[in-house]
């Protein structure tokens, strides 16, 4: 009997454990299907963006309904039915992703499109700048490369002045809701050492305005047992700390995904102060006049002027005139990098506006891009 007992347990594991890499293959295939269809349906949604032919008289039926699910489903729905997301991180140190260095942003989009469905983007993190910095990338940047974003991962406030951040980031969630009101927005609360700087507060109460979600990382730490040395300075992440934000707003993403969470278009603020970052354009020193080889001017209208440069180590101080008054002299040198600088020229222009650009050398007048103006009417 003990025989037939073992000959049969030793049958049932055989059996088991073929029906398992039976299985196992067939999960695999179903998965690799699944992930060719859902190629071949981004190929085709961007092959019809490209051909402008959205809704015209010799698009099928099928392609109809894709285009309208990409254009009216929020993050969460693309993500259930695995079609094709785009994403903006917009940050200081905590999001900067430096050369050769594949920080926890990077890692994001290879967890996305292995866990739910194929996601890209950019990483506009930058260093020591503030969320201005996150409105002129937004606008400046992103645009050139993407329509529009599901879901906007904002990290500013730790190096932000007070007494310009409510302002700043205010008009930055304004303008991302601007561009797609059904943007899922994520407003990280940065860890840090010393505690809850000012600021916090500010991002605590606008993501709320804004219909956003709140990732307070000083609460994720305490809750997950972690300390201040997953930071390089108290503040942003290392290696090991790139691990847990990465962490923490994929959890945040199971669990609104779990919840049957959907992105409304009924949260819009309209403050009077923040309405100056509407109708952004930009000016750029080839479309200026050219007075020498390191003046220029231009005429145009808006509130709010923004100077945007080349962040590089060979500076030297700038100029710039409002209406024949000068209001600013800056030195644009700020070490090499790859990265935009942003210094407001001013957010209280009149209607019509002169601006003059006077540089140091033809050299650092190569090295500004130009203006951002916003508020016009």
């Amino acid at each position: 009997m003990q025989i037939i007992a073992i000959i049969s347990i030793v049958l049932a594991v055989i059996l088991a454990a073929s029906l398992y890499f039976l299985l196992s293959g067939y999960n695999r295939r179903e998965q690799e299907k699944r992930e060719e269809l859902h190629k071949l349906d981004i190929e085709k949604y961007e092959e019809l963006k490209e051909n402008d032919v959205f809704y015209g008289e010799d698009i099928t039926d099928k392609d109809r309904e894709l285009l309208d699910k990409m254009k009216n489903y929020d993050f969460y729905q693309k993500l259930e039915e695995r079609l094709d997301t785009y994403v903006g991180f917009f940050g200081t140190e905590a999001v900067r992703k430096t050369k050769n260095d594949n920080n926890w942003v990077g890692q994001f989009f290879e967890a996305v499109r292995n866990k739910y469905s194929y996601a890209r983007g950019i990483n506009s993190g930058s260093r020591g700048t503030d969320s201005l910095y996150g409105y002129i990338a937004l606008n400046t940047s992103a645009l050139q490369v993407f329509e529009y974003f599901d879901l906007v991962v904002v990290c500013y406030g730790a190096y932000d002045d007070p007494e310009t951040f409510a302002t700043y980031y205010d008009g930055f969630l304004r303008s991302v809701k601007n561009q797609n009101e059904k943007c899922e927005i994520y407003c990280i609360i940065e860890a840090n050492a010393e505690g809850y700087n000012e600021n916090a507060e500010t991002v605590r109460q606008l993501c709320a305005l804004y219909g956003g979600i709140c990732i307070d990382m000083n609460e994720y730490f305490e809750k997950h047992g972690i300390d201040y040395s997953m930071t390089l300075n108290g503040i942003a992440p290392n290696a090991y700390g790139d691990i847990e934000y990465l962490n923490a707003v994929m959890d945040t993403i199971e669990e609104n995904l779990e919840s049957g969470r959907r992105v409304t278009r009924e949260n819009r603020v309209n403050f009077s102060t923040t309405r100056n970052f509407d109708n952004y354009k930009f000016v750029s020193m080839s479309d200026m006049k050219k007075i020498s080889d390191t003046v220029y001017e231009f005429s145009s209208s808006g509130k709010m002027a923004t100077l945007v440069y080349k962040i590089s180590s060979g500076g030297g101080n700038t100029k710039v005139y409002v209406n024949g008054k000068k209001v600013m002299t800056c030195d644009i040198r700020y070490g090499d990098s790859d990265e935009l600088g942003v210094i407001l020229i001013s957010s209280e222009l009149g209607s019509m506006n002169r601006i003059r650009i006077e540089t140091a050398s033809e050299d650092v007048a190569l090295k500004i891009y130009g203006v951002a103006l916003s508020g016009a009417k």
